[in-house]
Order: structure tokens, then C-alpha cells, then sequence
């Protein structure tokens, strides 16, 4: 059917304004999706040169995975990270006032090895706070020191994947870690 035919028809039937209002949006909705950006995935972790090591390597084209669709896992699973953490948490008077969440999200390449280390921090009732910068740097650097990550696969092919350890703190003590 020709434009001329179409309008025809709309004008006939009295829907020719609802026509040109649906055209209208659709071809708005169209230069809106050109010239906005989106970022690649939601908690994307760029490279940071003030926090990050310049040596990291990633594989491939640099795009990093969601741990949990390519099962990267750490040696000895959940049990190991959490008896790692425990076991070598120093408590300090200092934290005695510290109840809330902590979570961190660091990559593992394709090599096992991690970095890009983030910290996240709630307080007992979900609210952002900043916790003593002793605490979270002692809780990041237990963090880094777990040295057995097995990165992710899939098609037998290893891949850079994201990863995040949530720990729940009574009074400056860990009560709960999970992935």
C-alpha cells in the first residue's frame, strides 16, 4: 500500500493523528538508542592506575565474566576462603563498633591470579557508610593473599571472570562469609 493509500485509509477511519503519533515516537525512540552510551555491563571494574597493578593480565579481549556462569571457584571451595579469612583476621579494639556488610569484588584472570580489588560497605541497616581505612585495608589485603583461584571455563577455554566475597561483621568480628 502507497503513503497516499495509507493516509486514505487513516483519514477514513480517523486514526490518521494516532498514525503519525505512533510514527513519531517510534522514530524518536530510534535517535534515542543512537546517541545514548550504556557501559558494557552493569559493575564493569576498569583499571585504575592509582589502586590496580600495571602487570594484571587479561586474556582474550578483555571482557570479564560473571563468575557464577563459568564456575570459577577457589581450591578447596568455600570452606578454604572462609578458613583462610578467619584464621588470619587480626581483631583490633578499634573494630569493636563495626557492624555491617563488606563487599569485595576483585577479577580472577585466566591465569588464577587476581586484582582490581573493590570494596563496597553497608552498614548493619543497609546504609552506605566508610569504615575505619585500617579495617578495610586489613580485610583487602586477606583478600589478595588468597593465592588458589581456579578460573573459570567453558568448552575447556579459561576466562577472565569477576568475583565477590560479602562479609557480614558483628562488632568488628566476621560472623558470616559468603560468595
Amino acid at each position: 500500500m502507497k503513503l497516499a493509500g495509507i493516509k486514505h485509509h487513516f483519514k477514513k477511519t480517523g486514526n490518521l493523528i494516532l498514525f503519525l503519533l505512533v510514527v513519531s515516537i517510534s522514530i524518536k525512540a530510534q535517535d534515542v538508542t543512537k546517541t545514548t552510551k550504556f557501559p558494557q555491563q552493569v559493575g564493569d571494574i576498569t583499571f585504575d592506575p592509582k589502586t590496580d597493578r600495571a602487570n594484571f593480565e587479561l586474556c582474550g579481549n578483555g571482557f570479564i565474566n560473571q563468575y557464577y556462569g563459568l564456575k570459577t571457584t577457589y581450591q578447596g571451595g568455600t570452606k578454604a576462603i572462609k578458613k583462610h579469612l578467619t584464621s588470619n583476621y587480626k581483631y583490633k579494639t578499634a573494630y569493636k563498633n563495626i557492624t555491617g556488610y563488606v563487599t569485595i569484588r576483585f577479577v580472577v584472570n585466566c591465569k588464577g591470579q587476581t586484582d582490581r580489588f573493590r570494596v563496597f560497605q553497608l552498614d548493619e541497616n543497609y546504609q552506605k557508610v566508610k569504615y575505619d581505612i585500617s579495617f578495610i585495608s586489613h580485610l583487602t589485603a586477606l583478600c589478595k593473599s588468597l593465592n588458589k583461584w581456579i578460573p573459570g571455563k567453558y568448552n575447556n577455554q579459561v576466562y577472565d571472570t569477576y568475583y565477590y566475597l560479602n562479609l557480614k561483621m558483628v562488632k568488628g568480628q566476621i560472623k558470616e562469609i559468603t560468595p
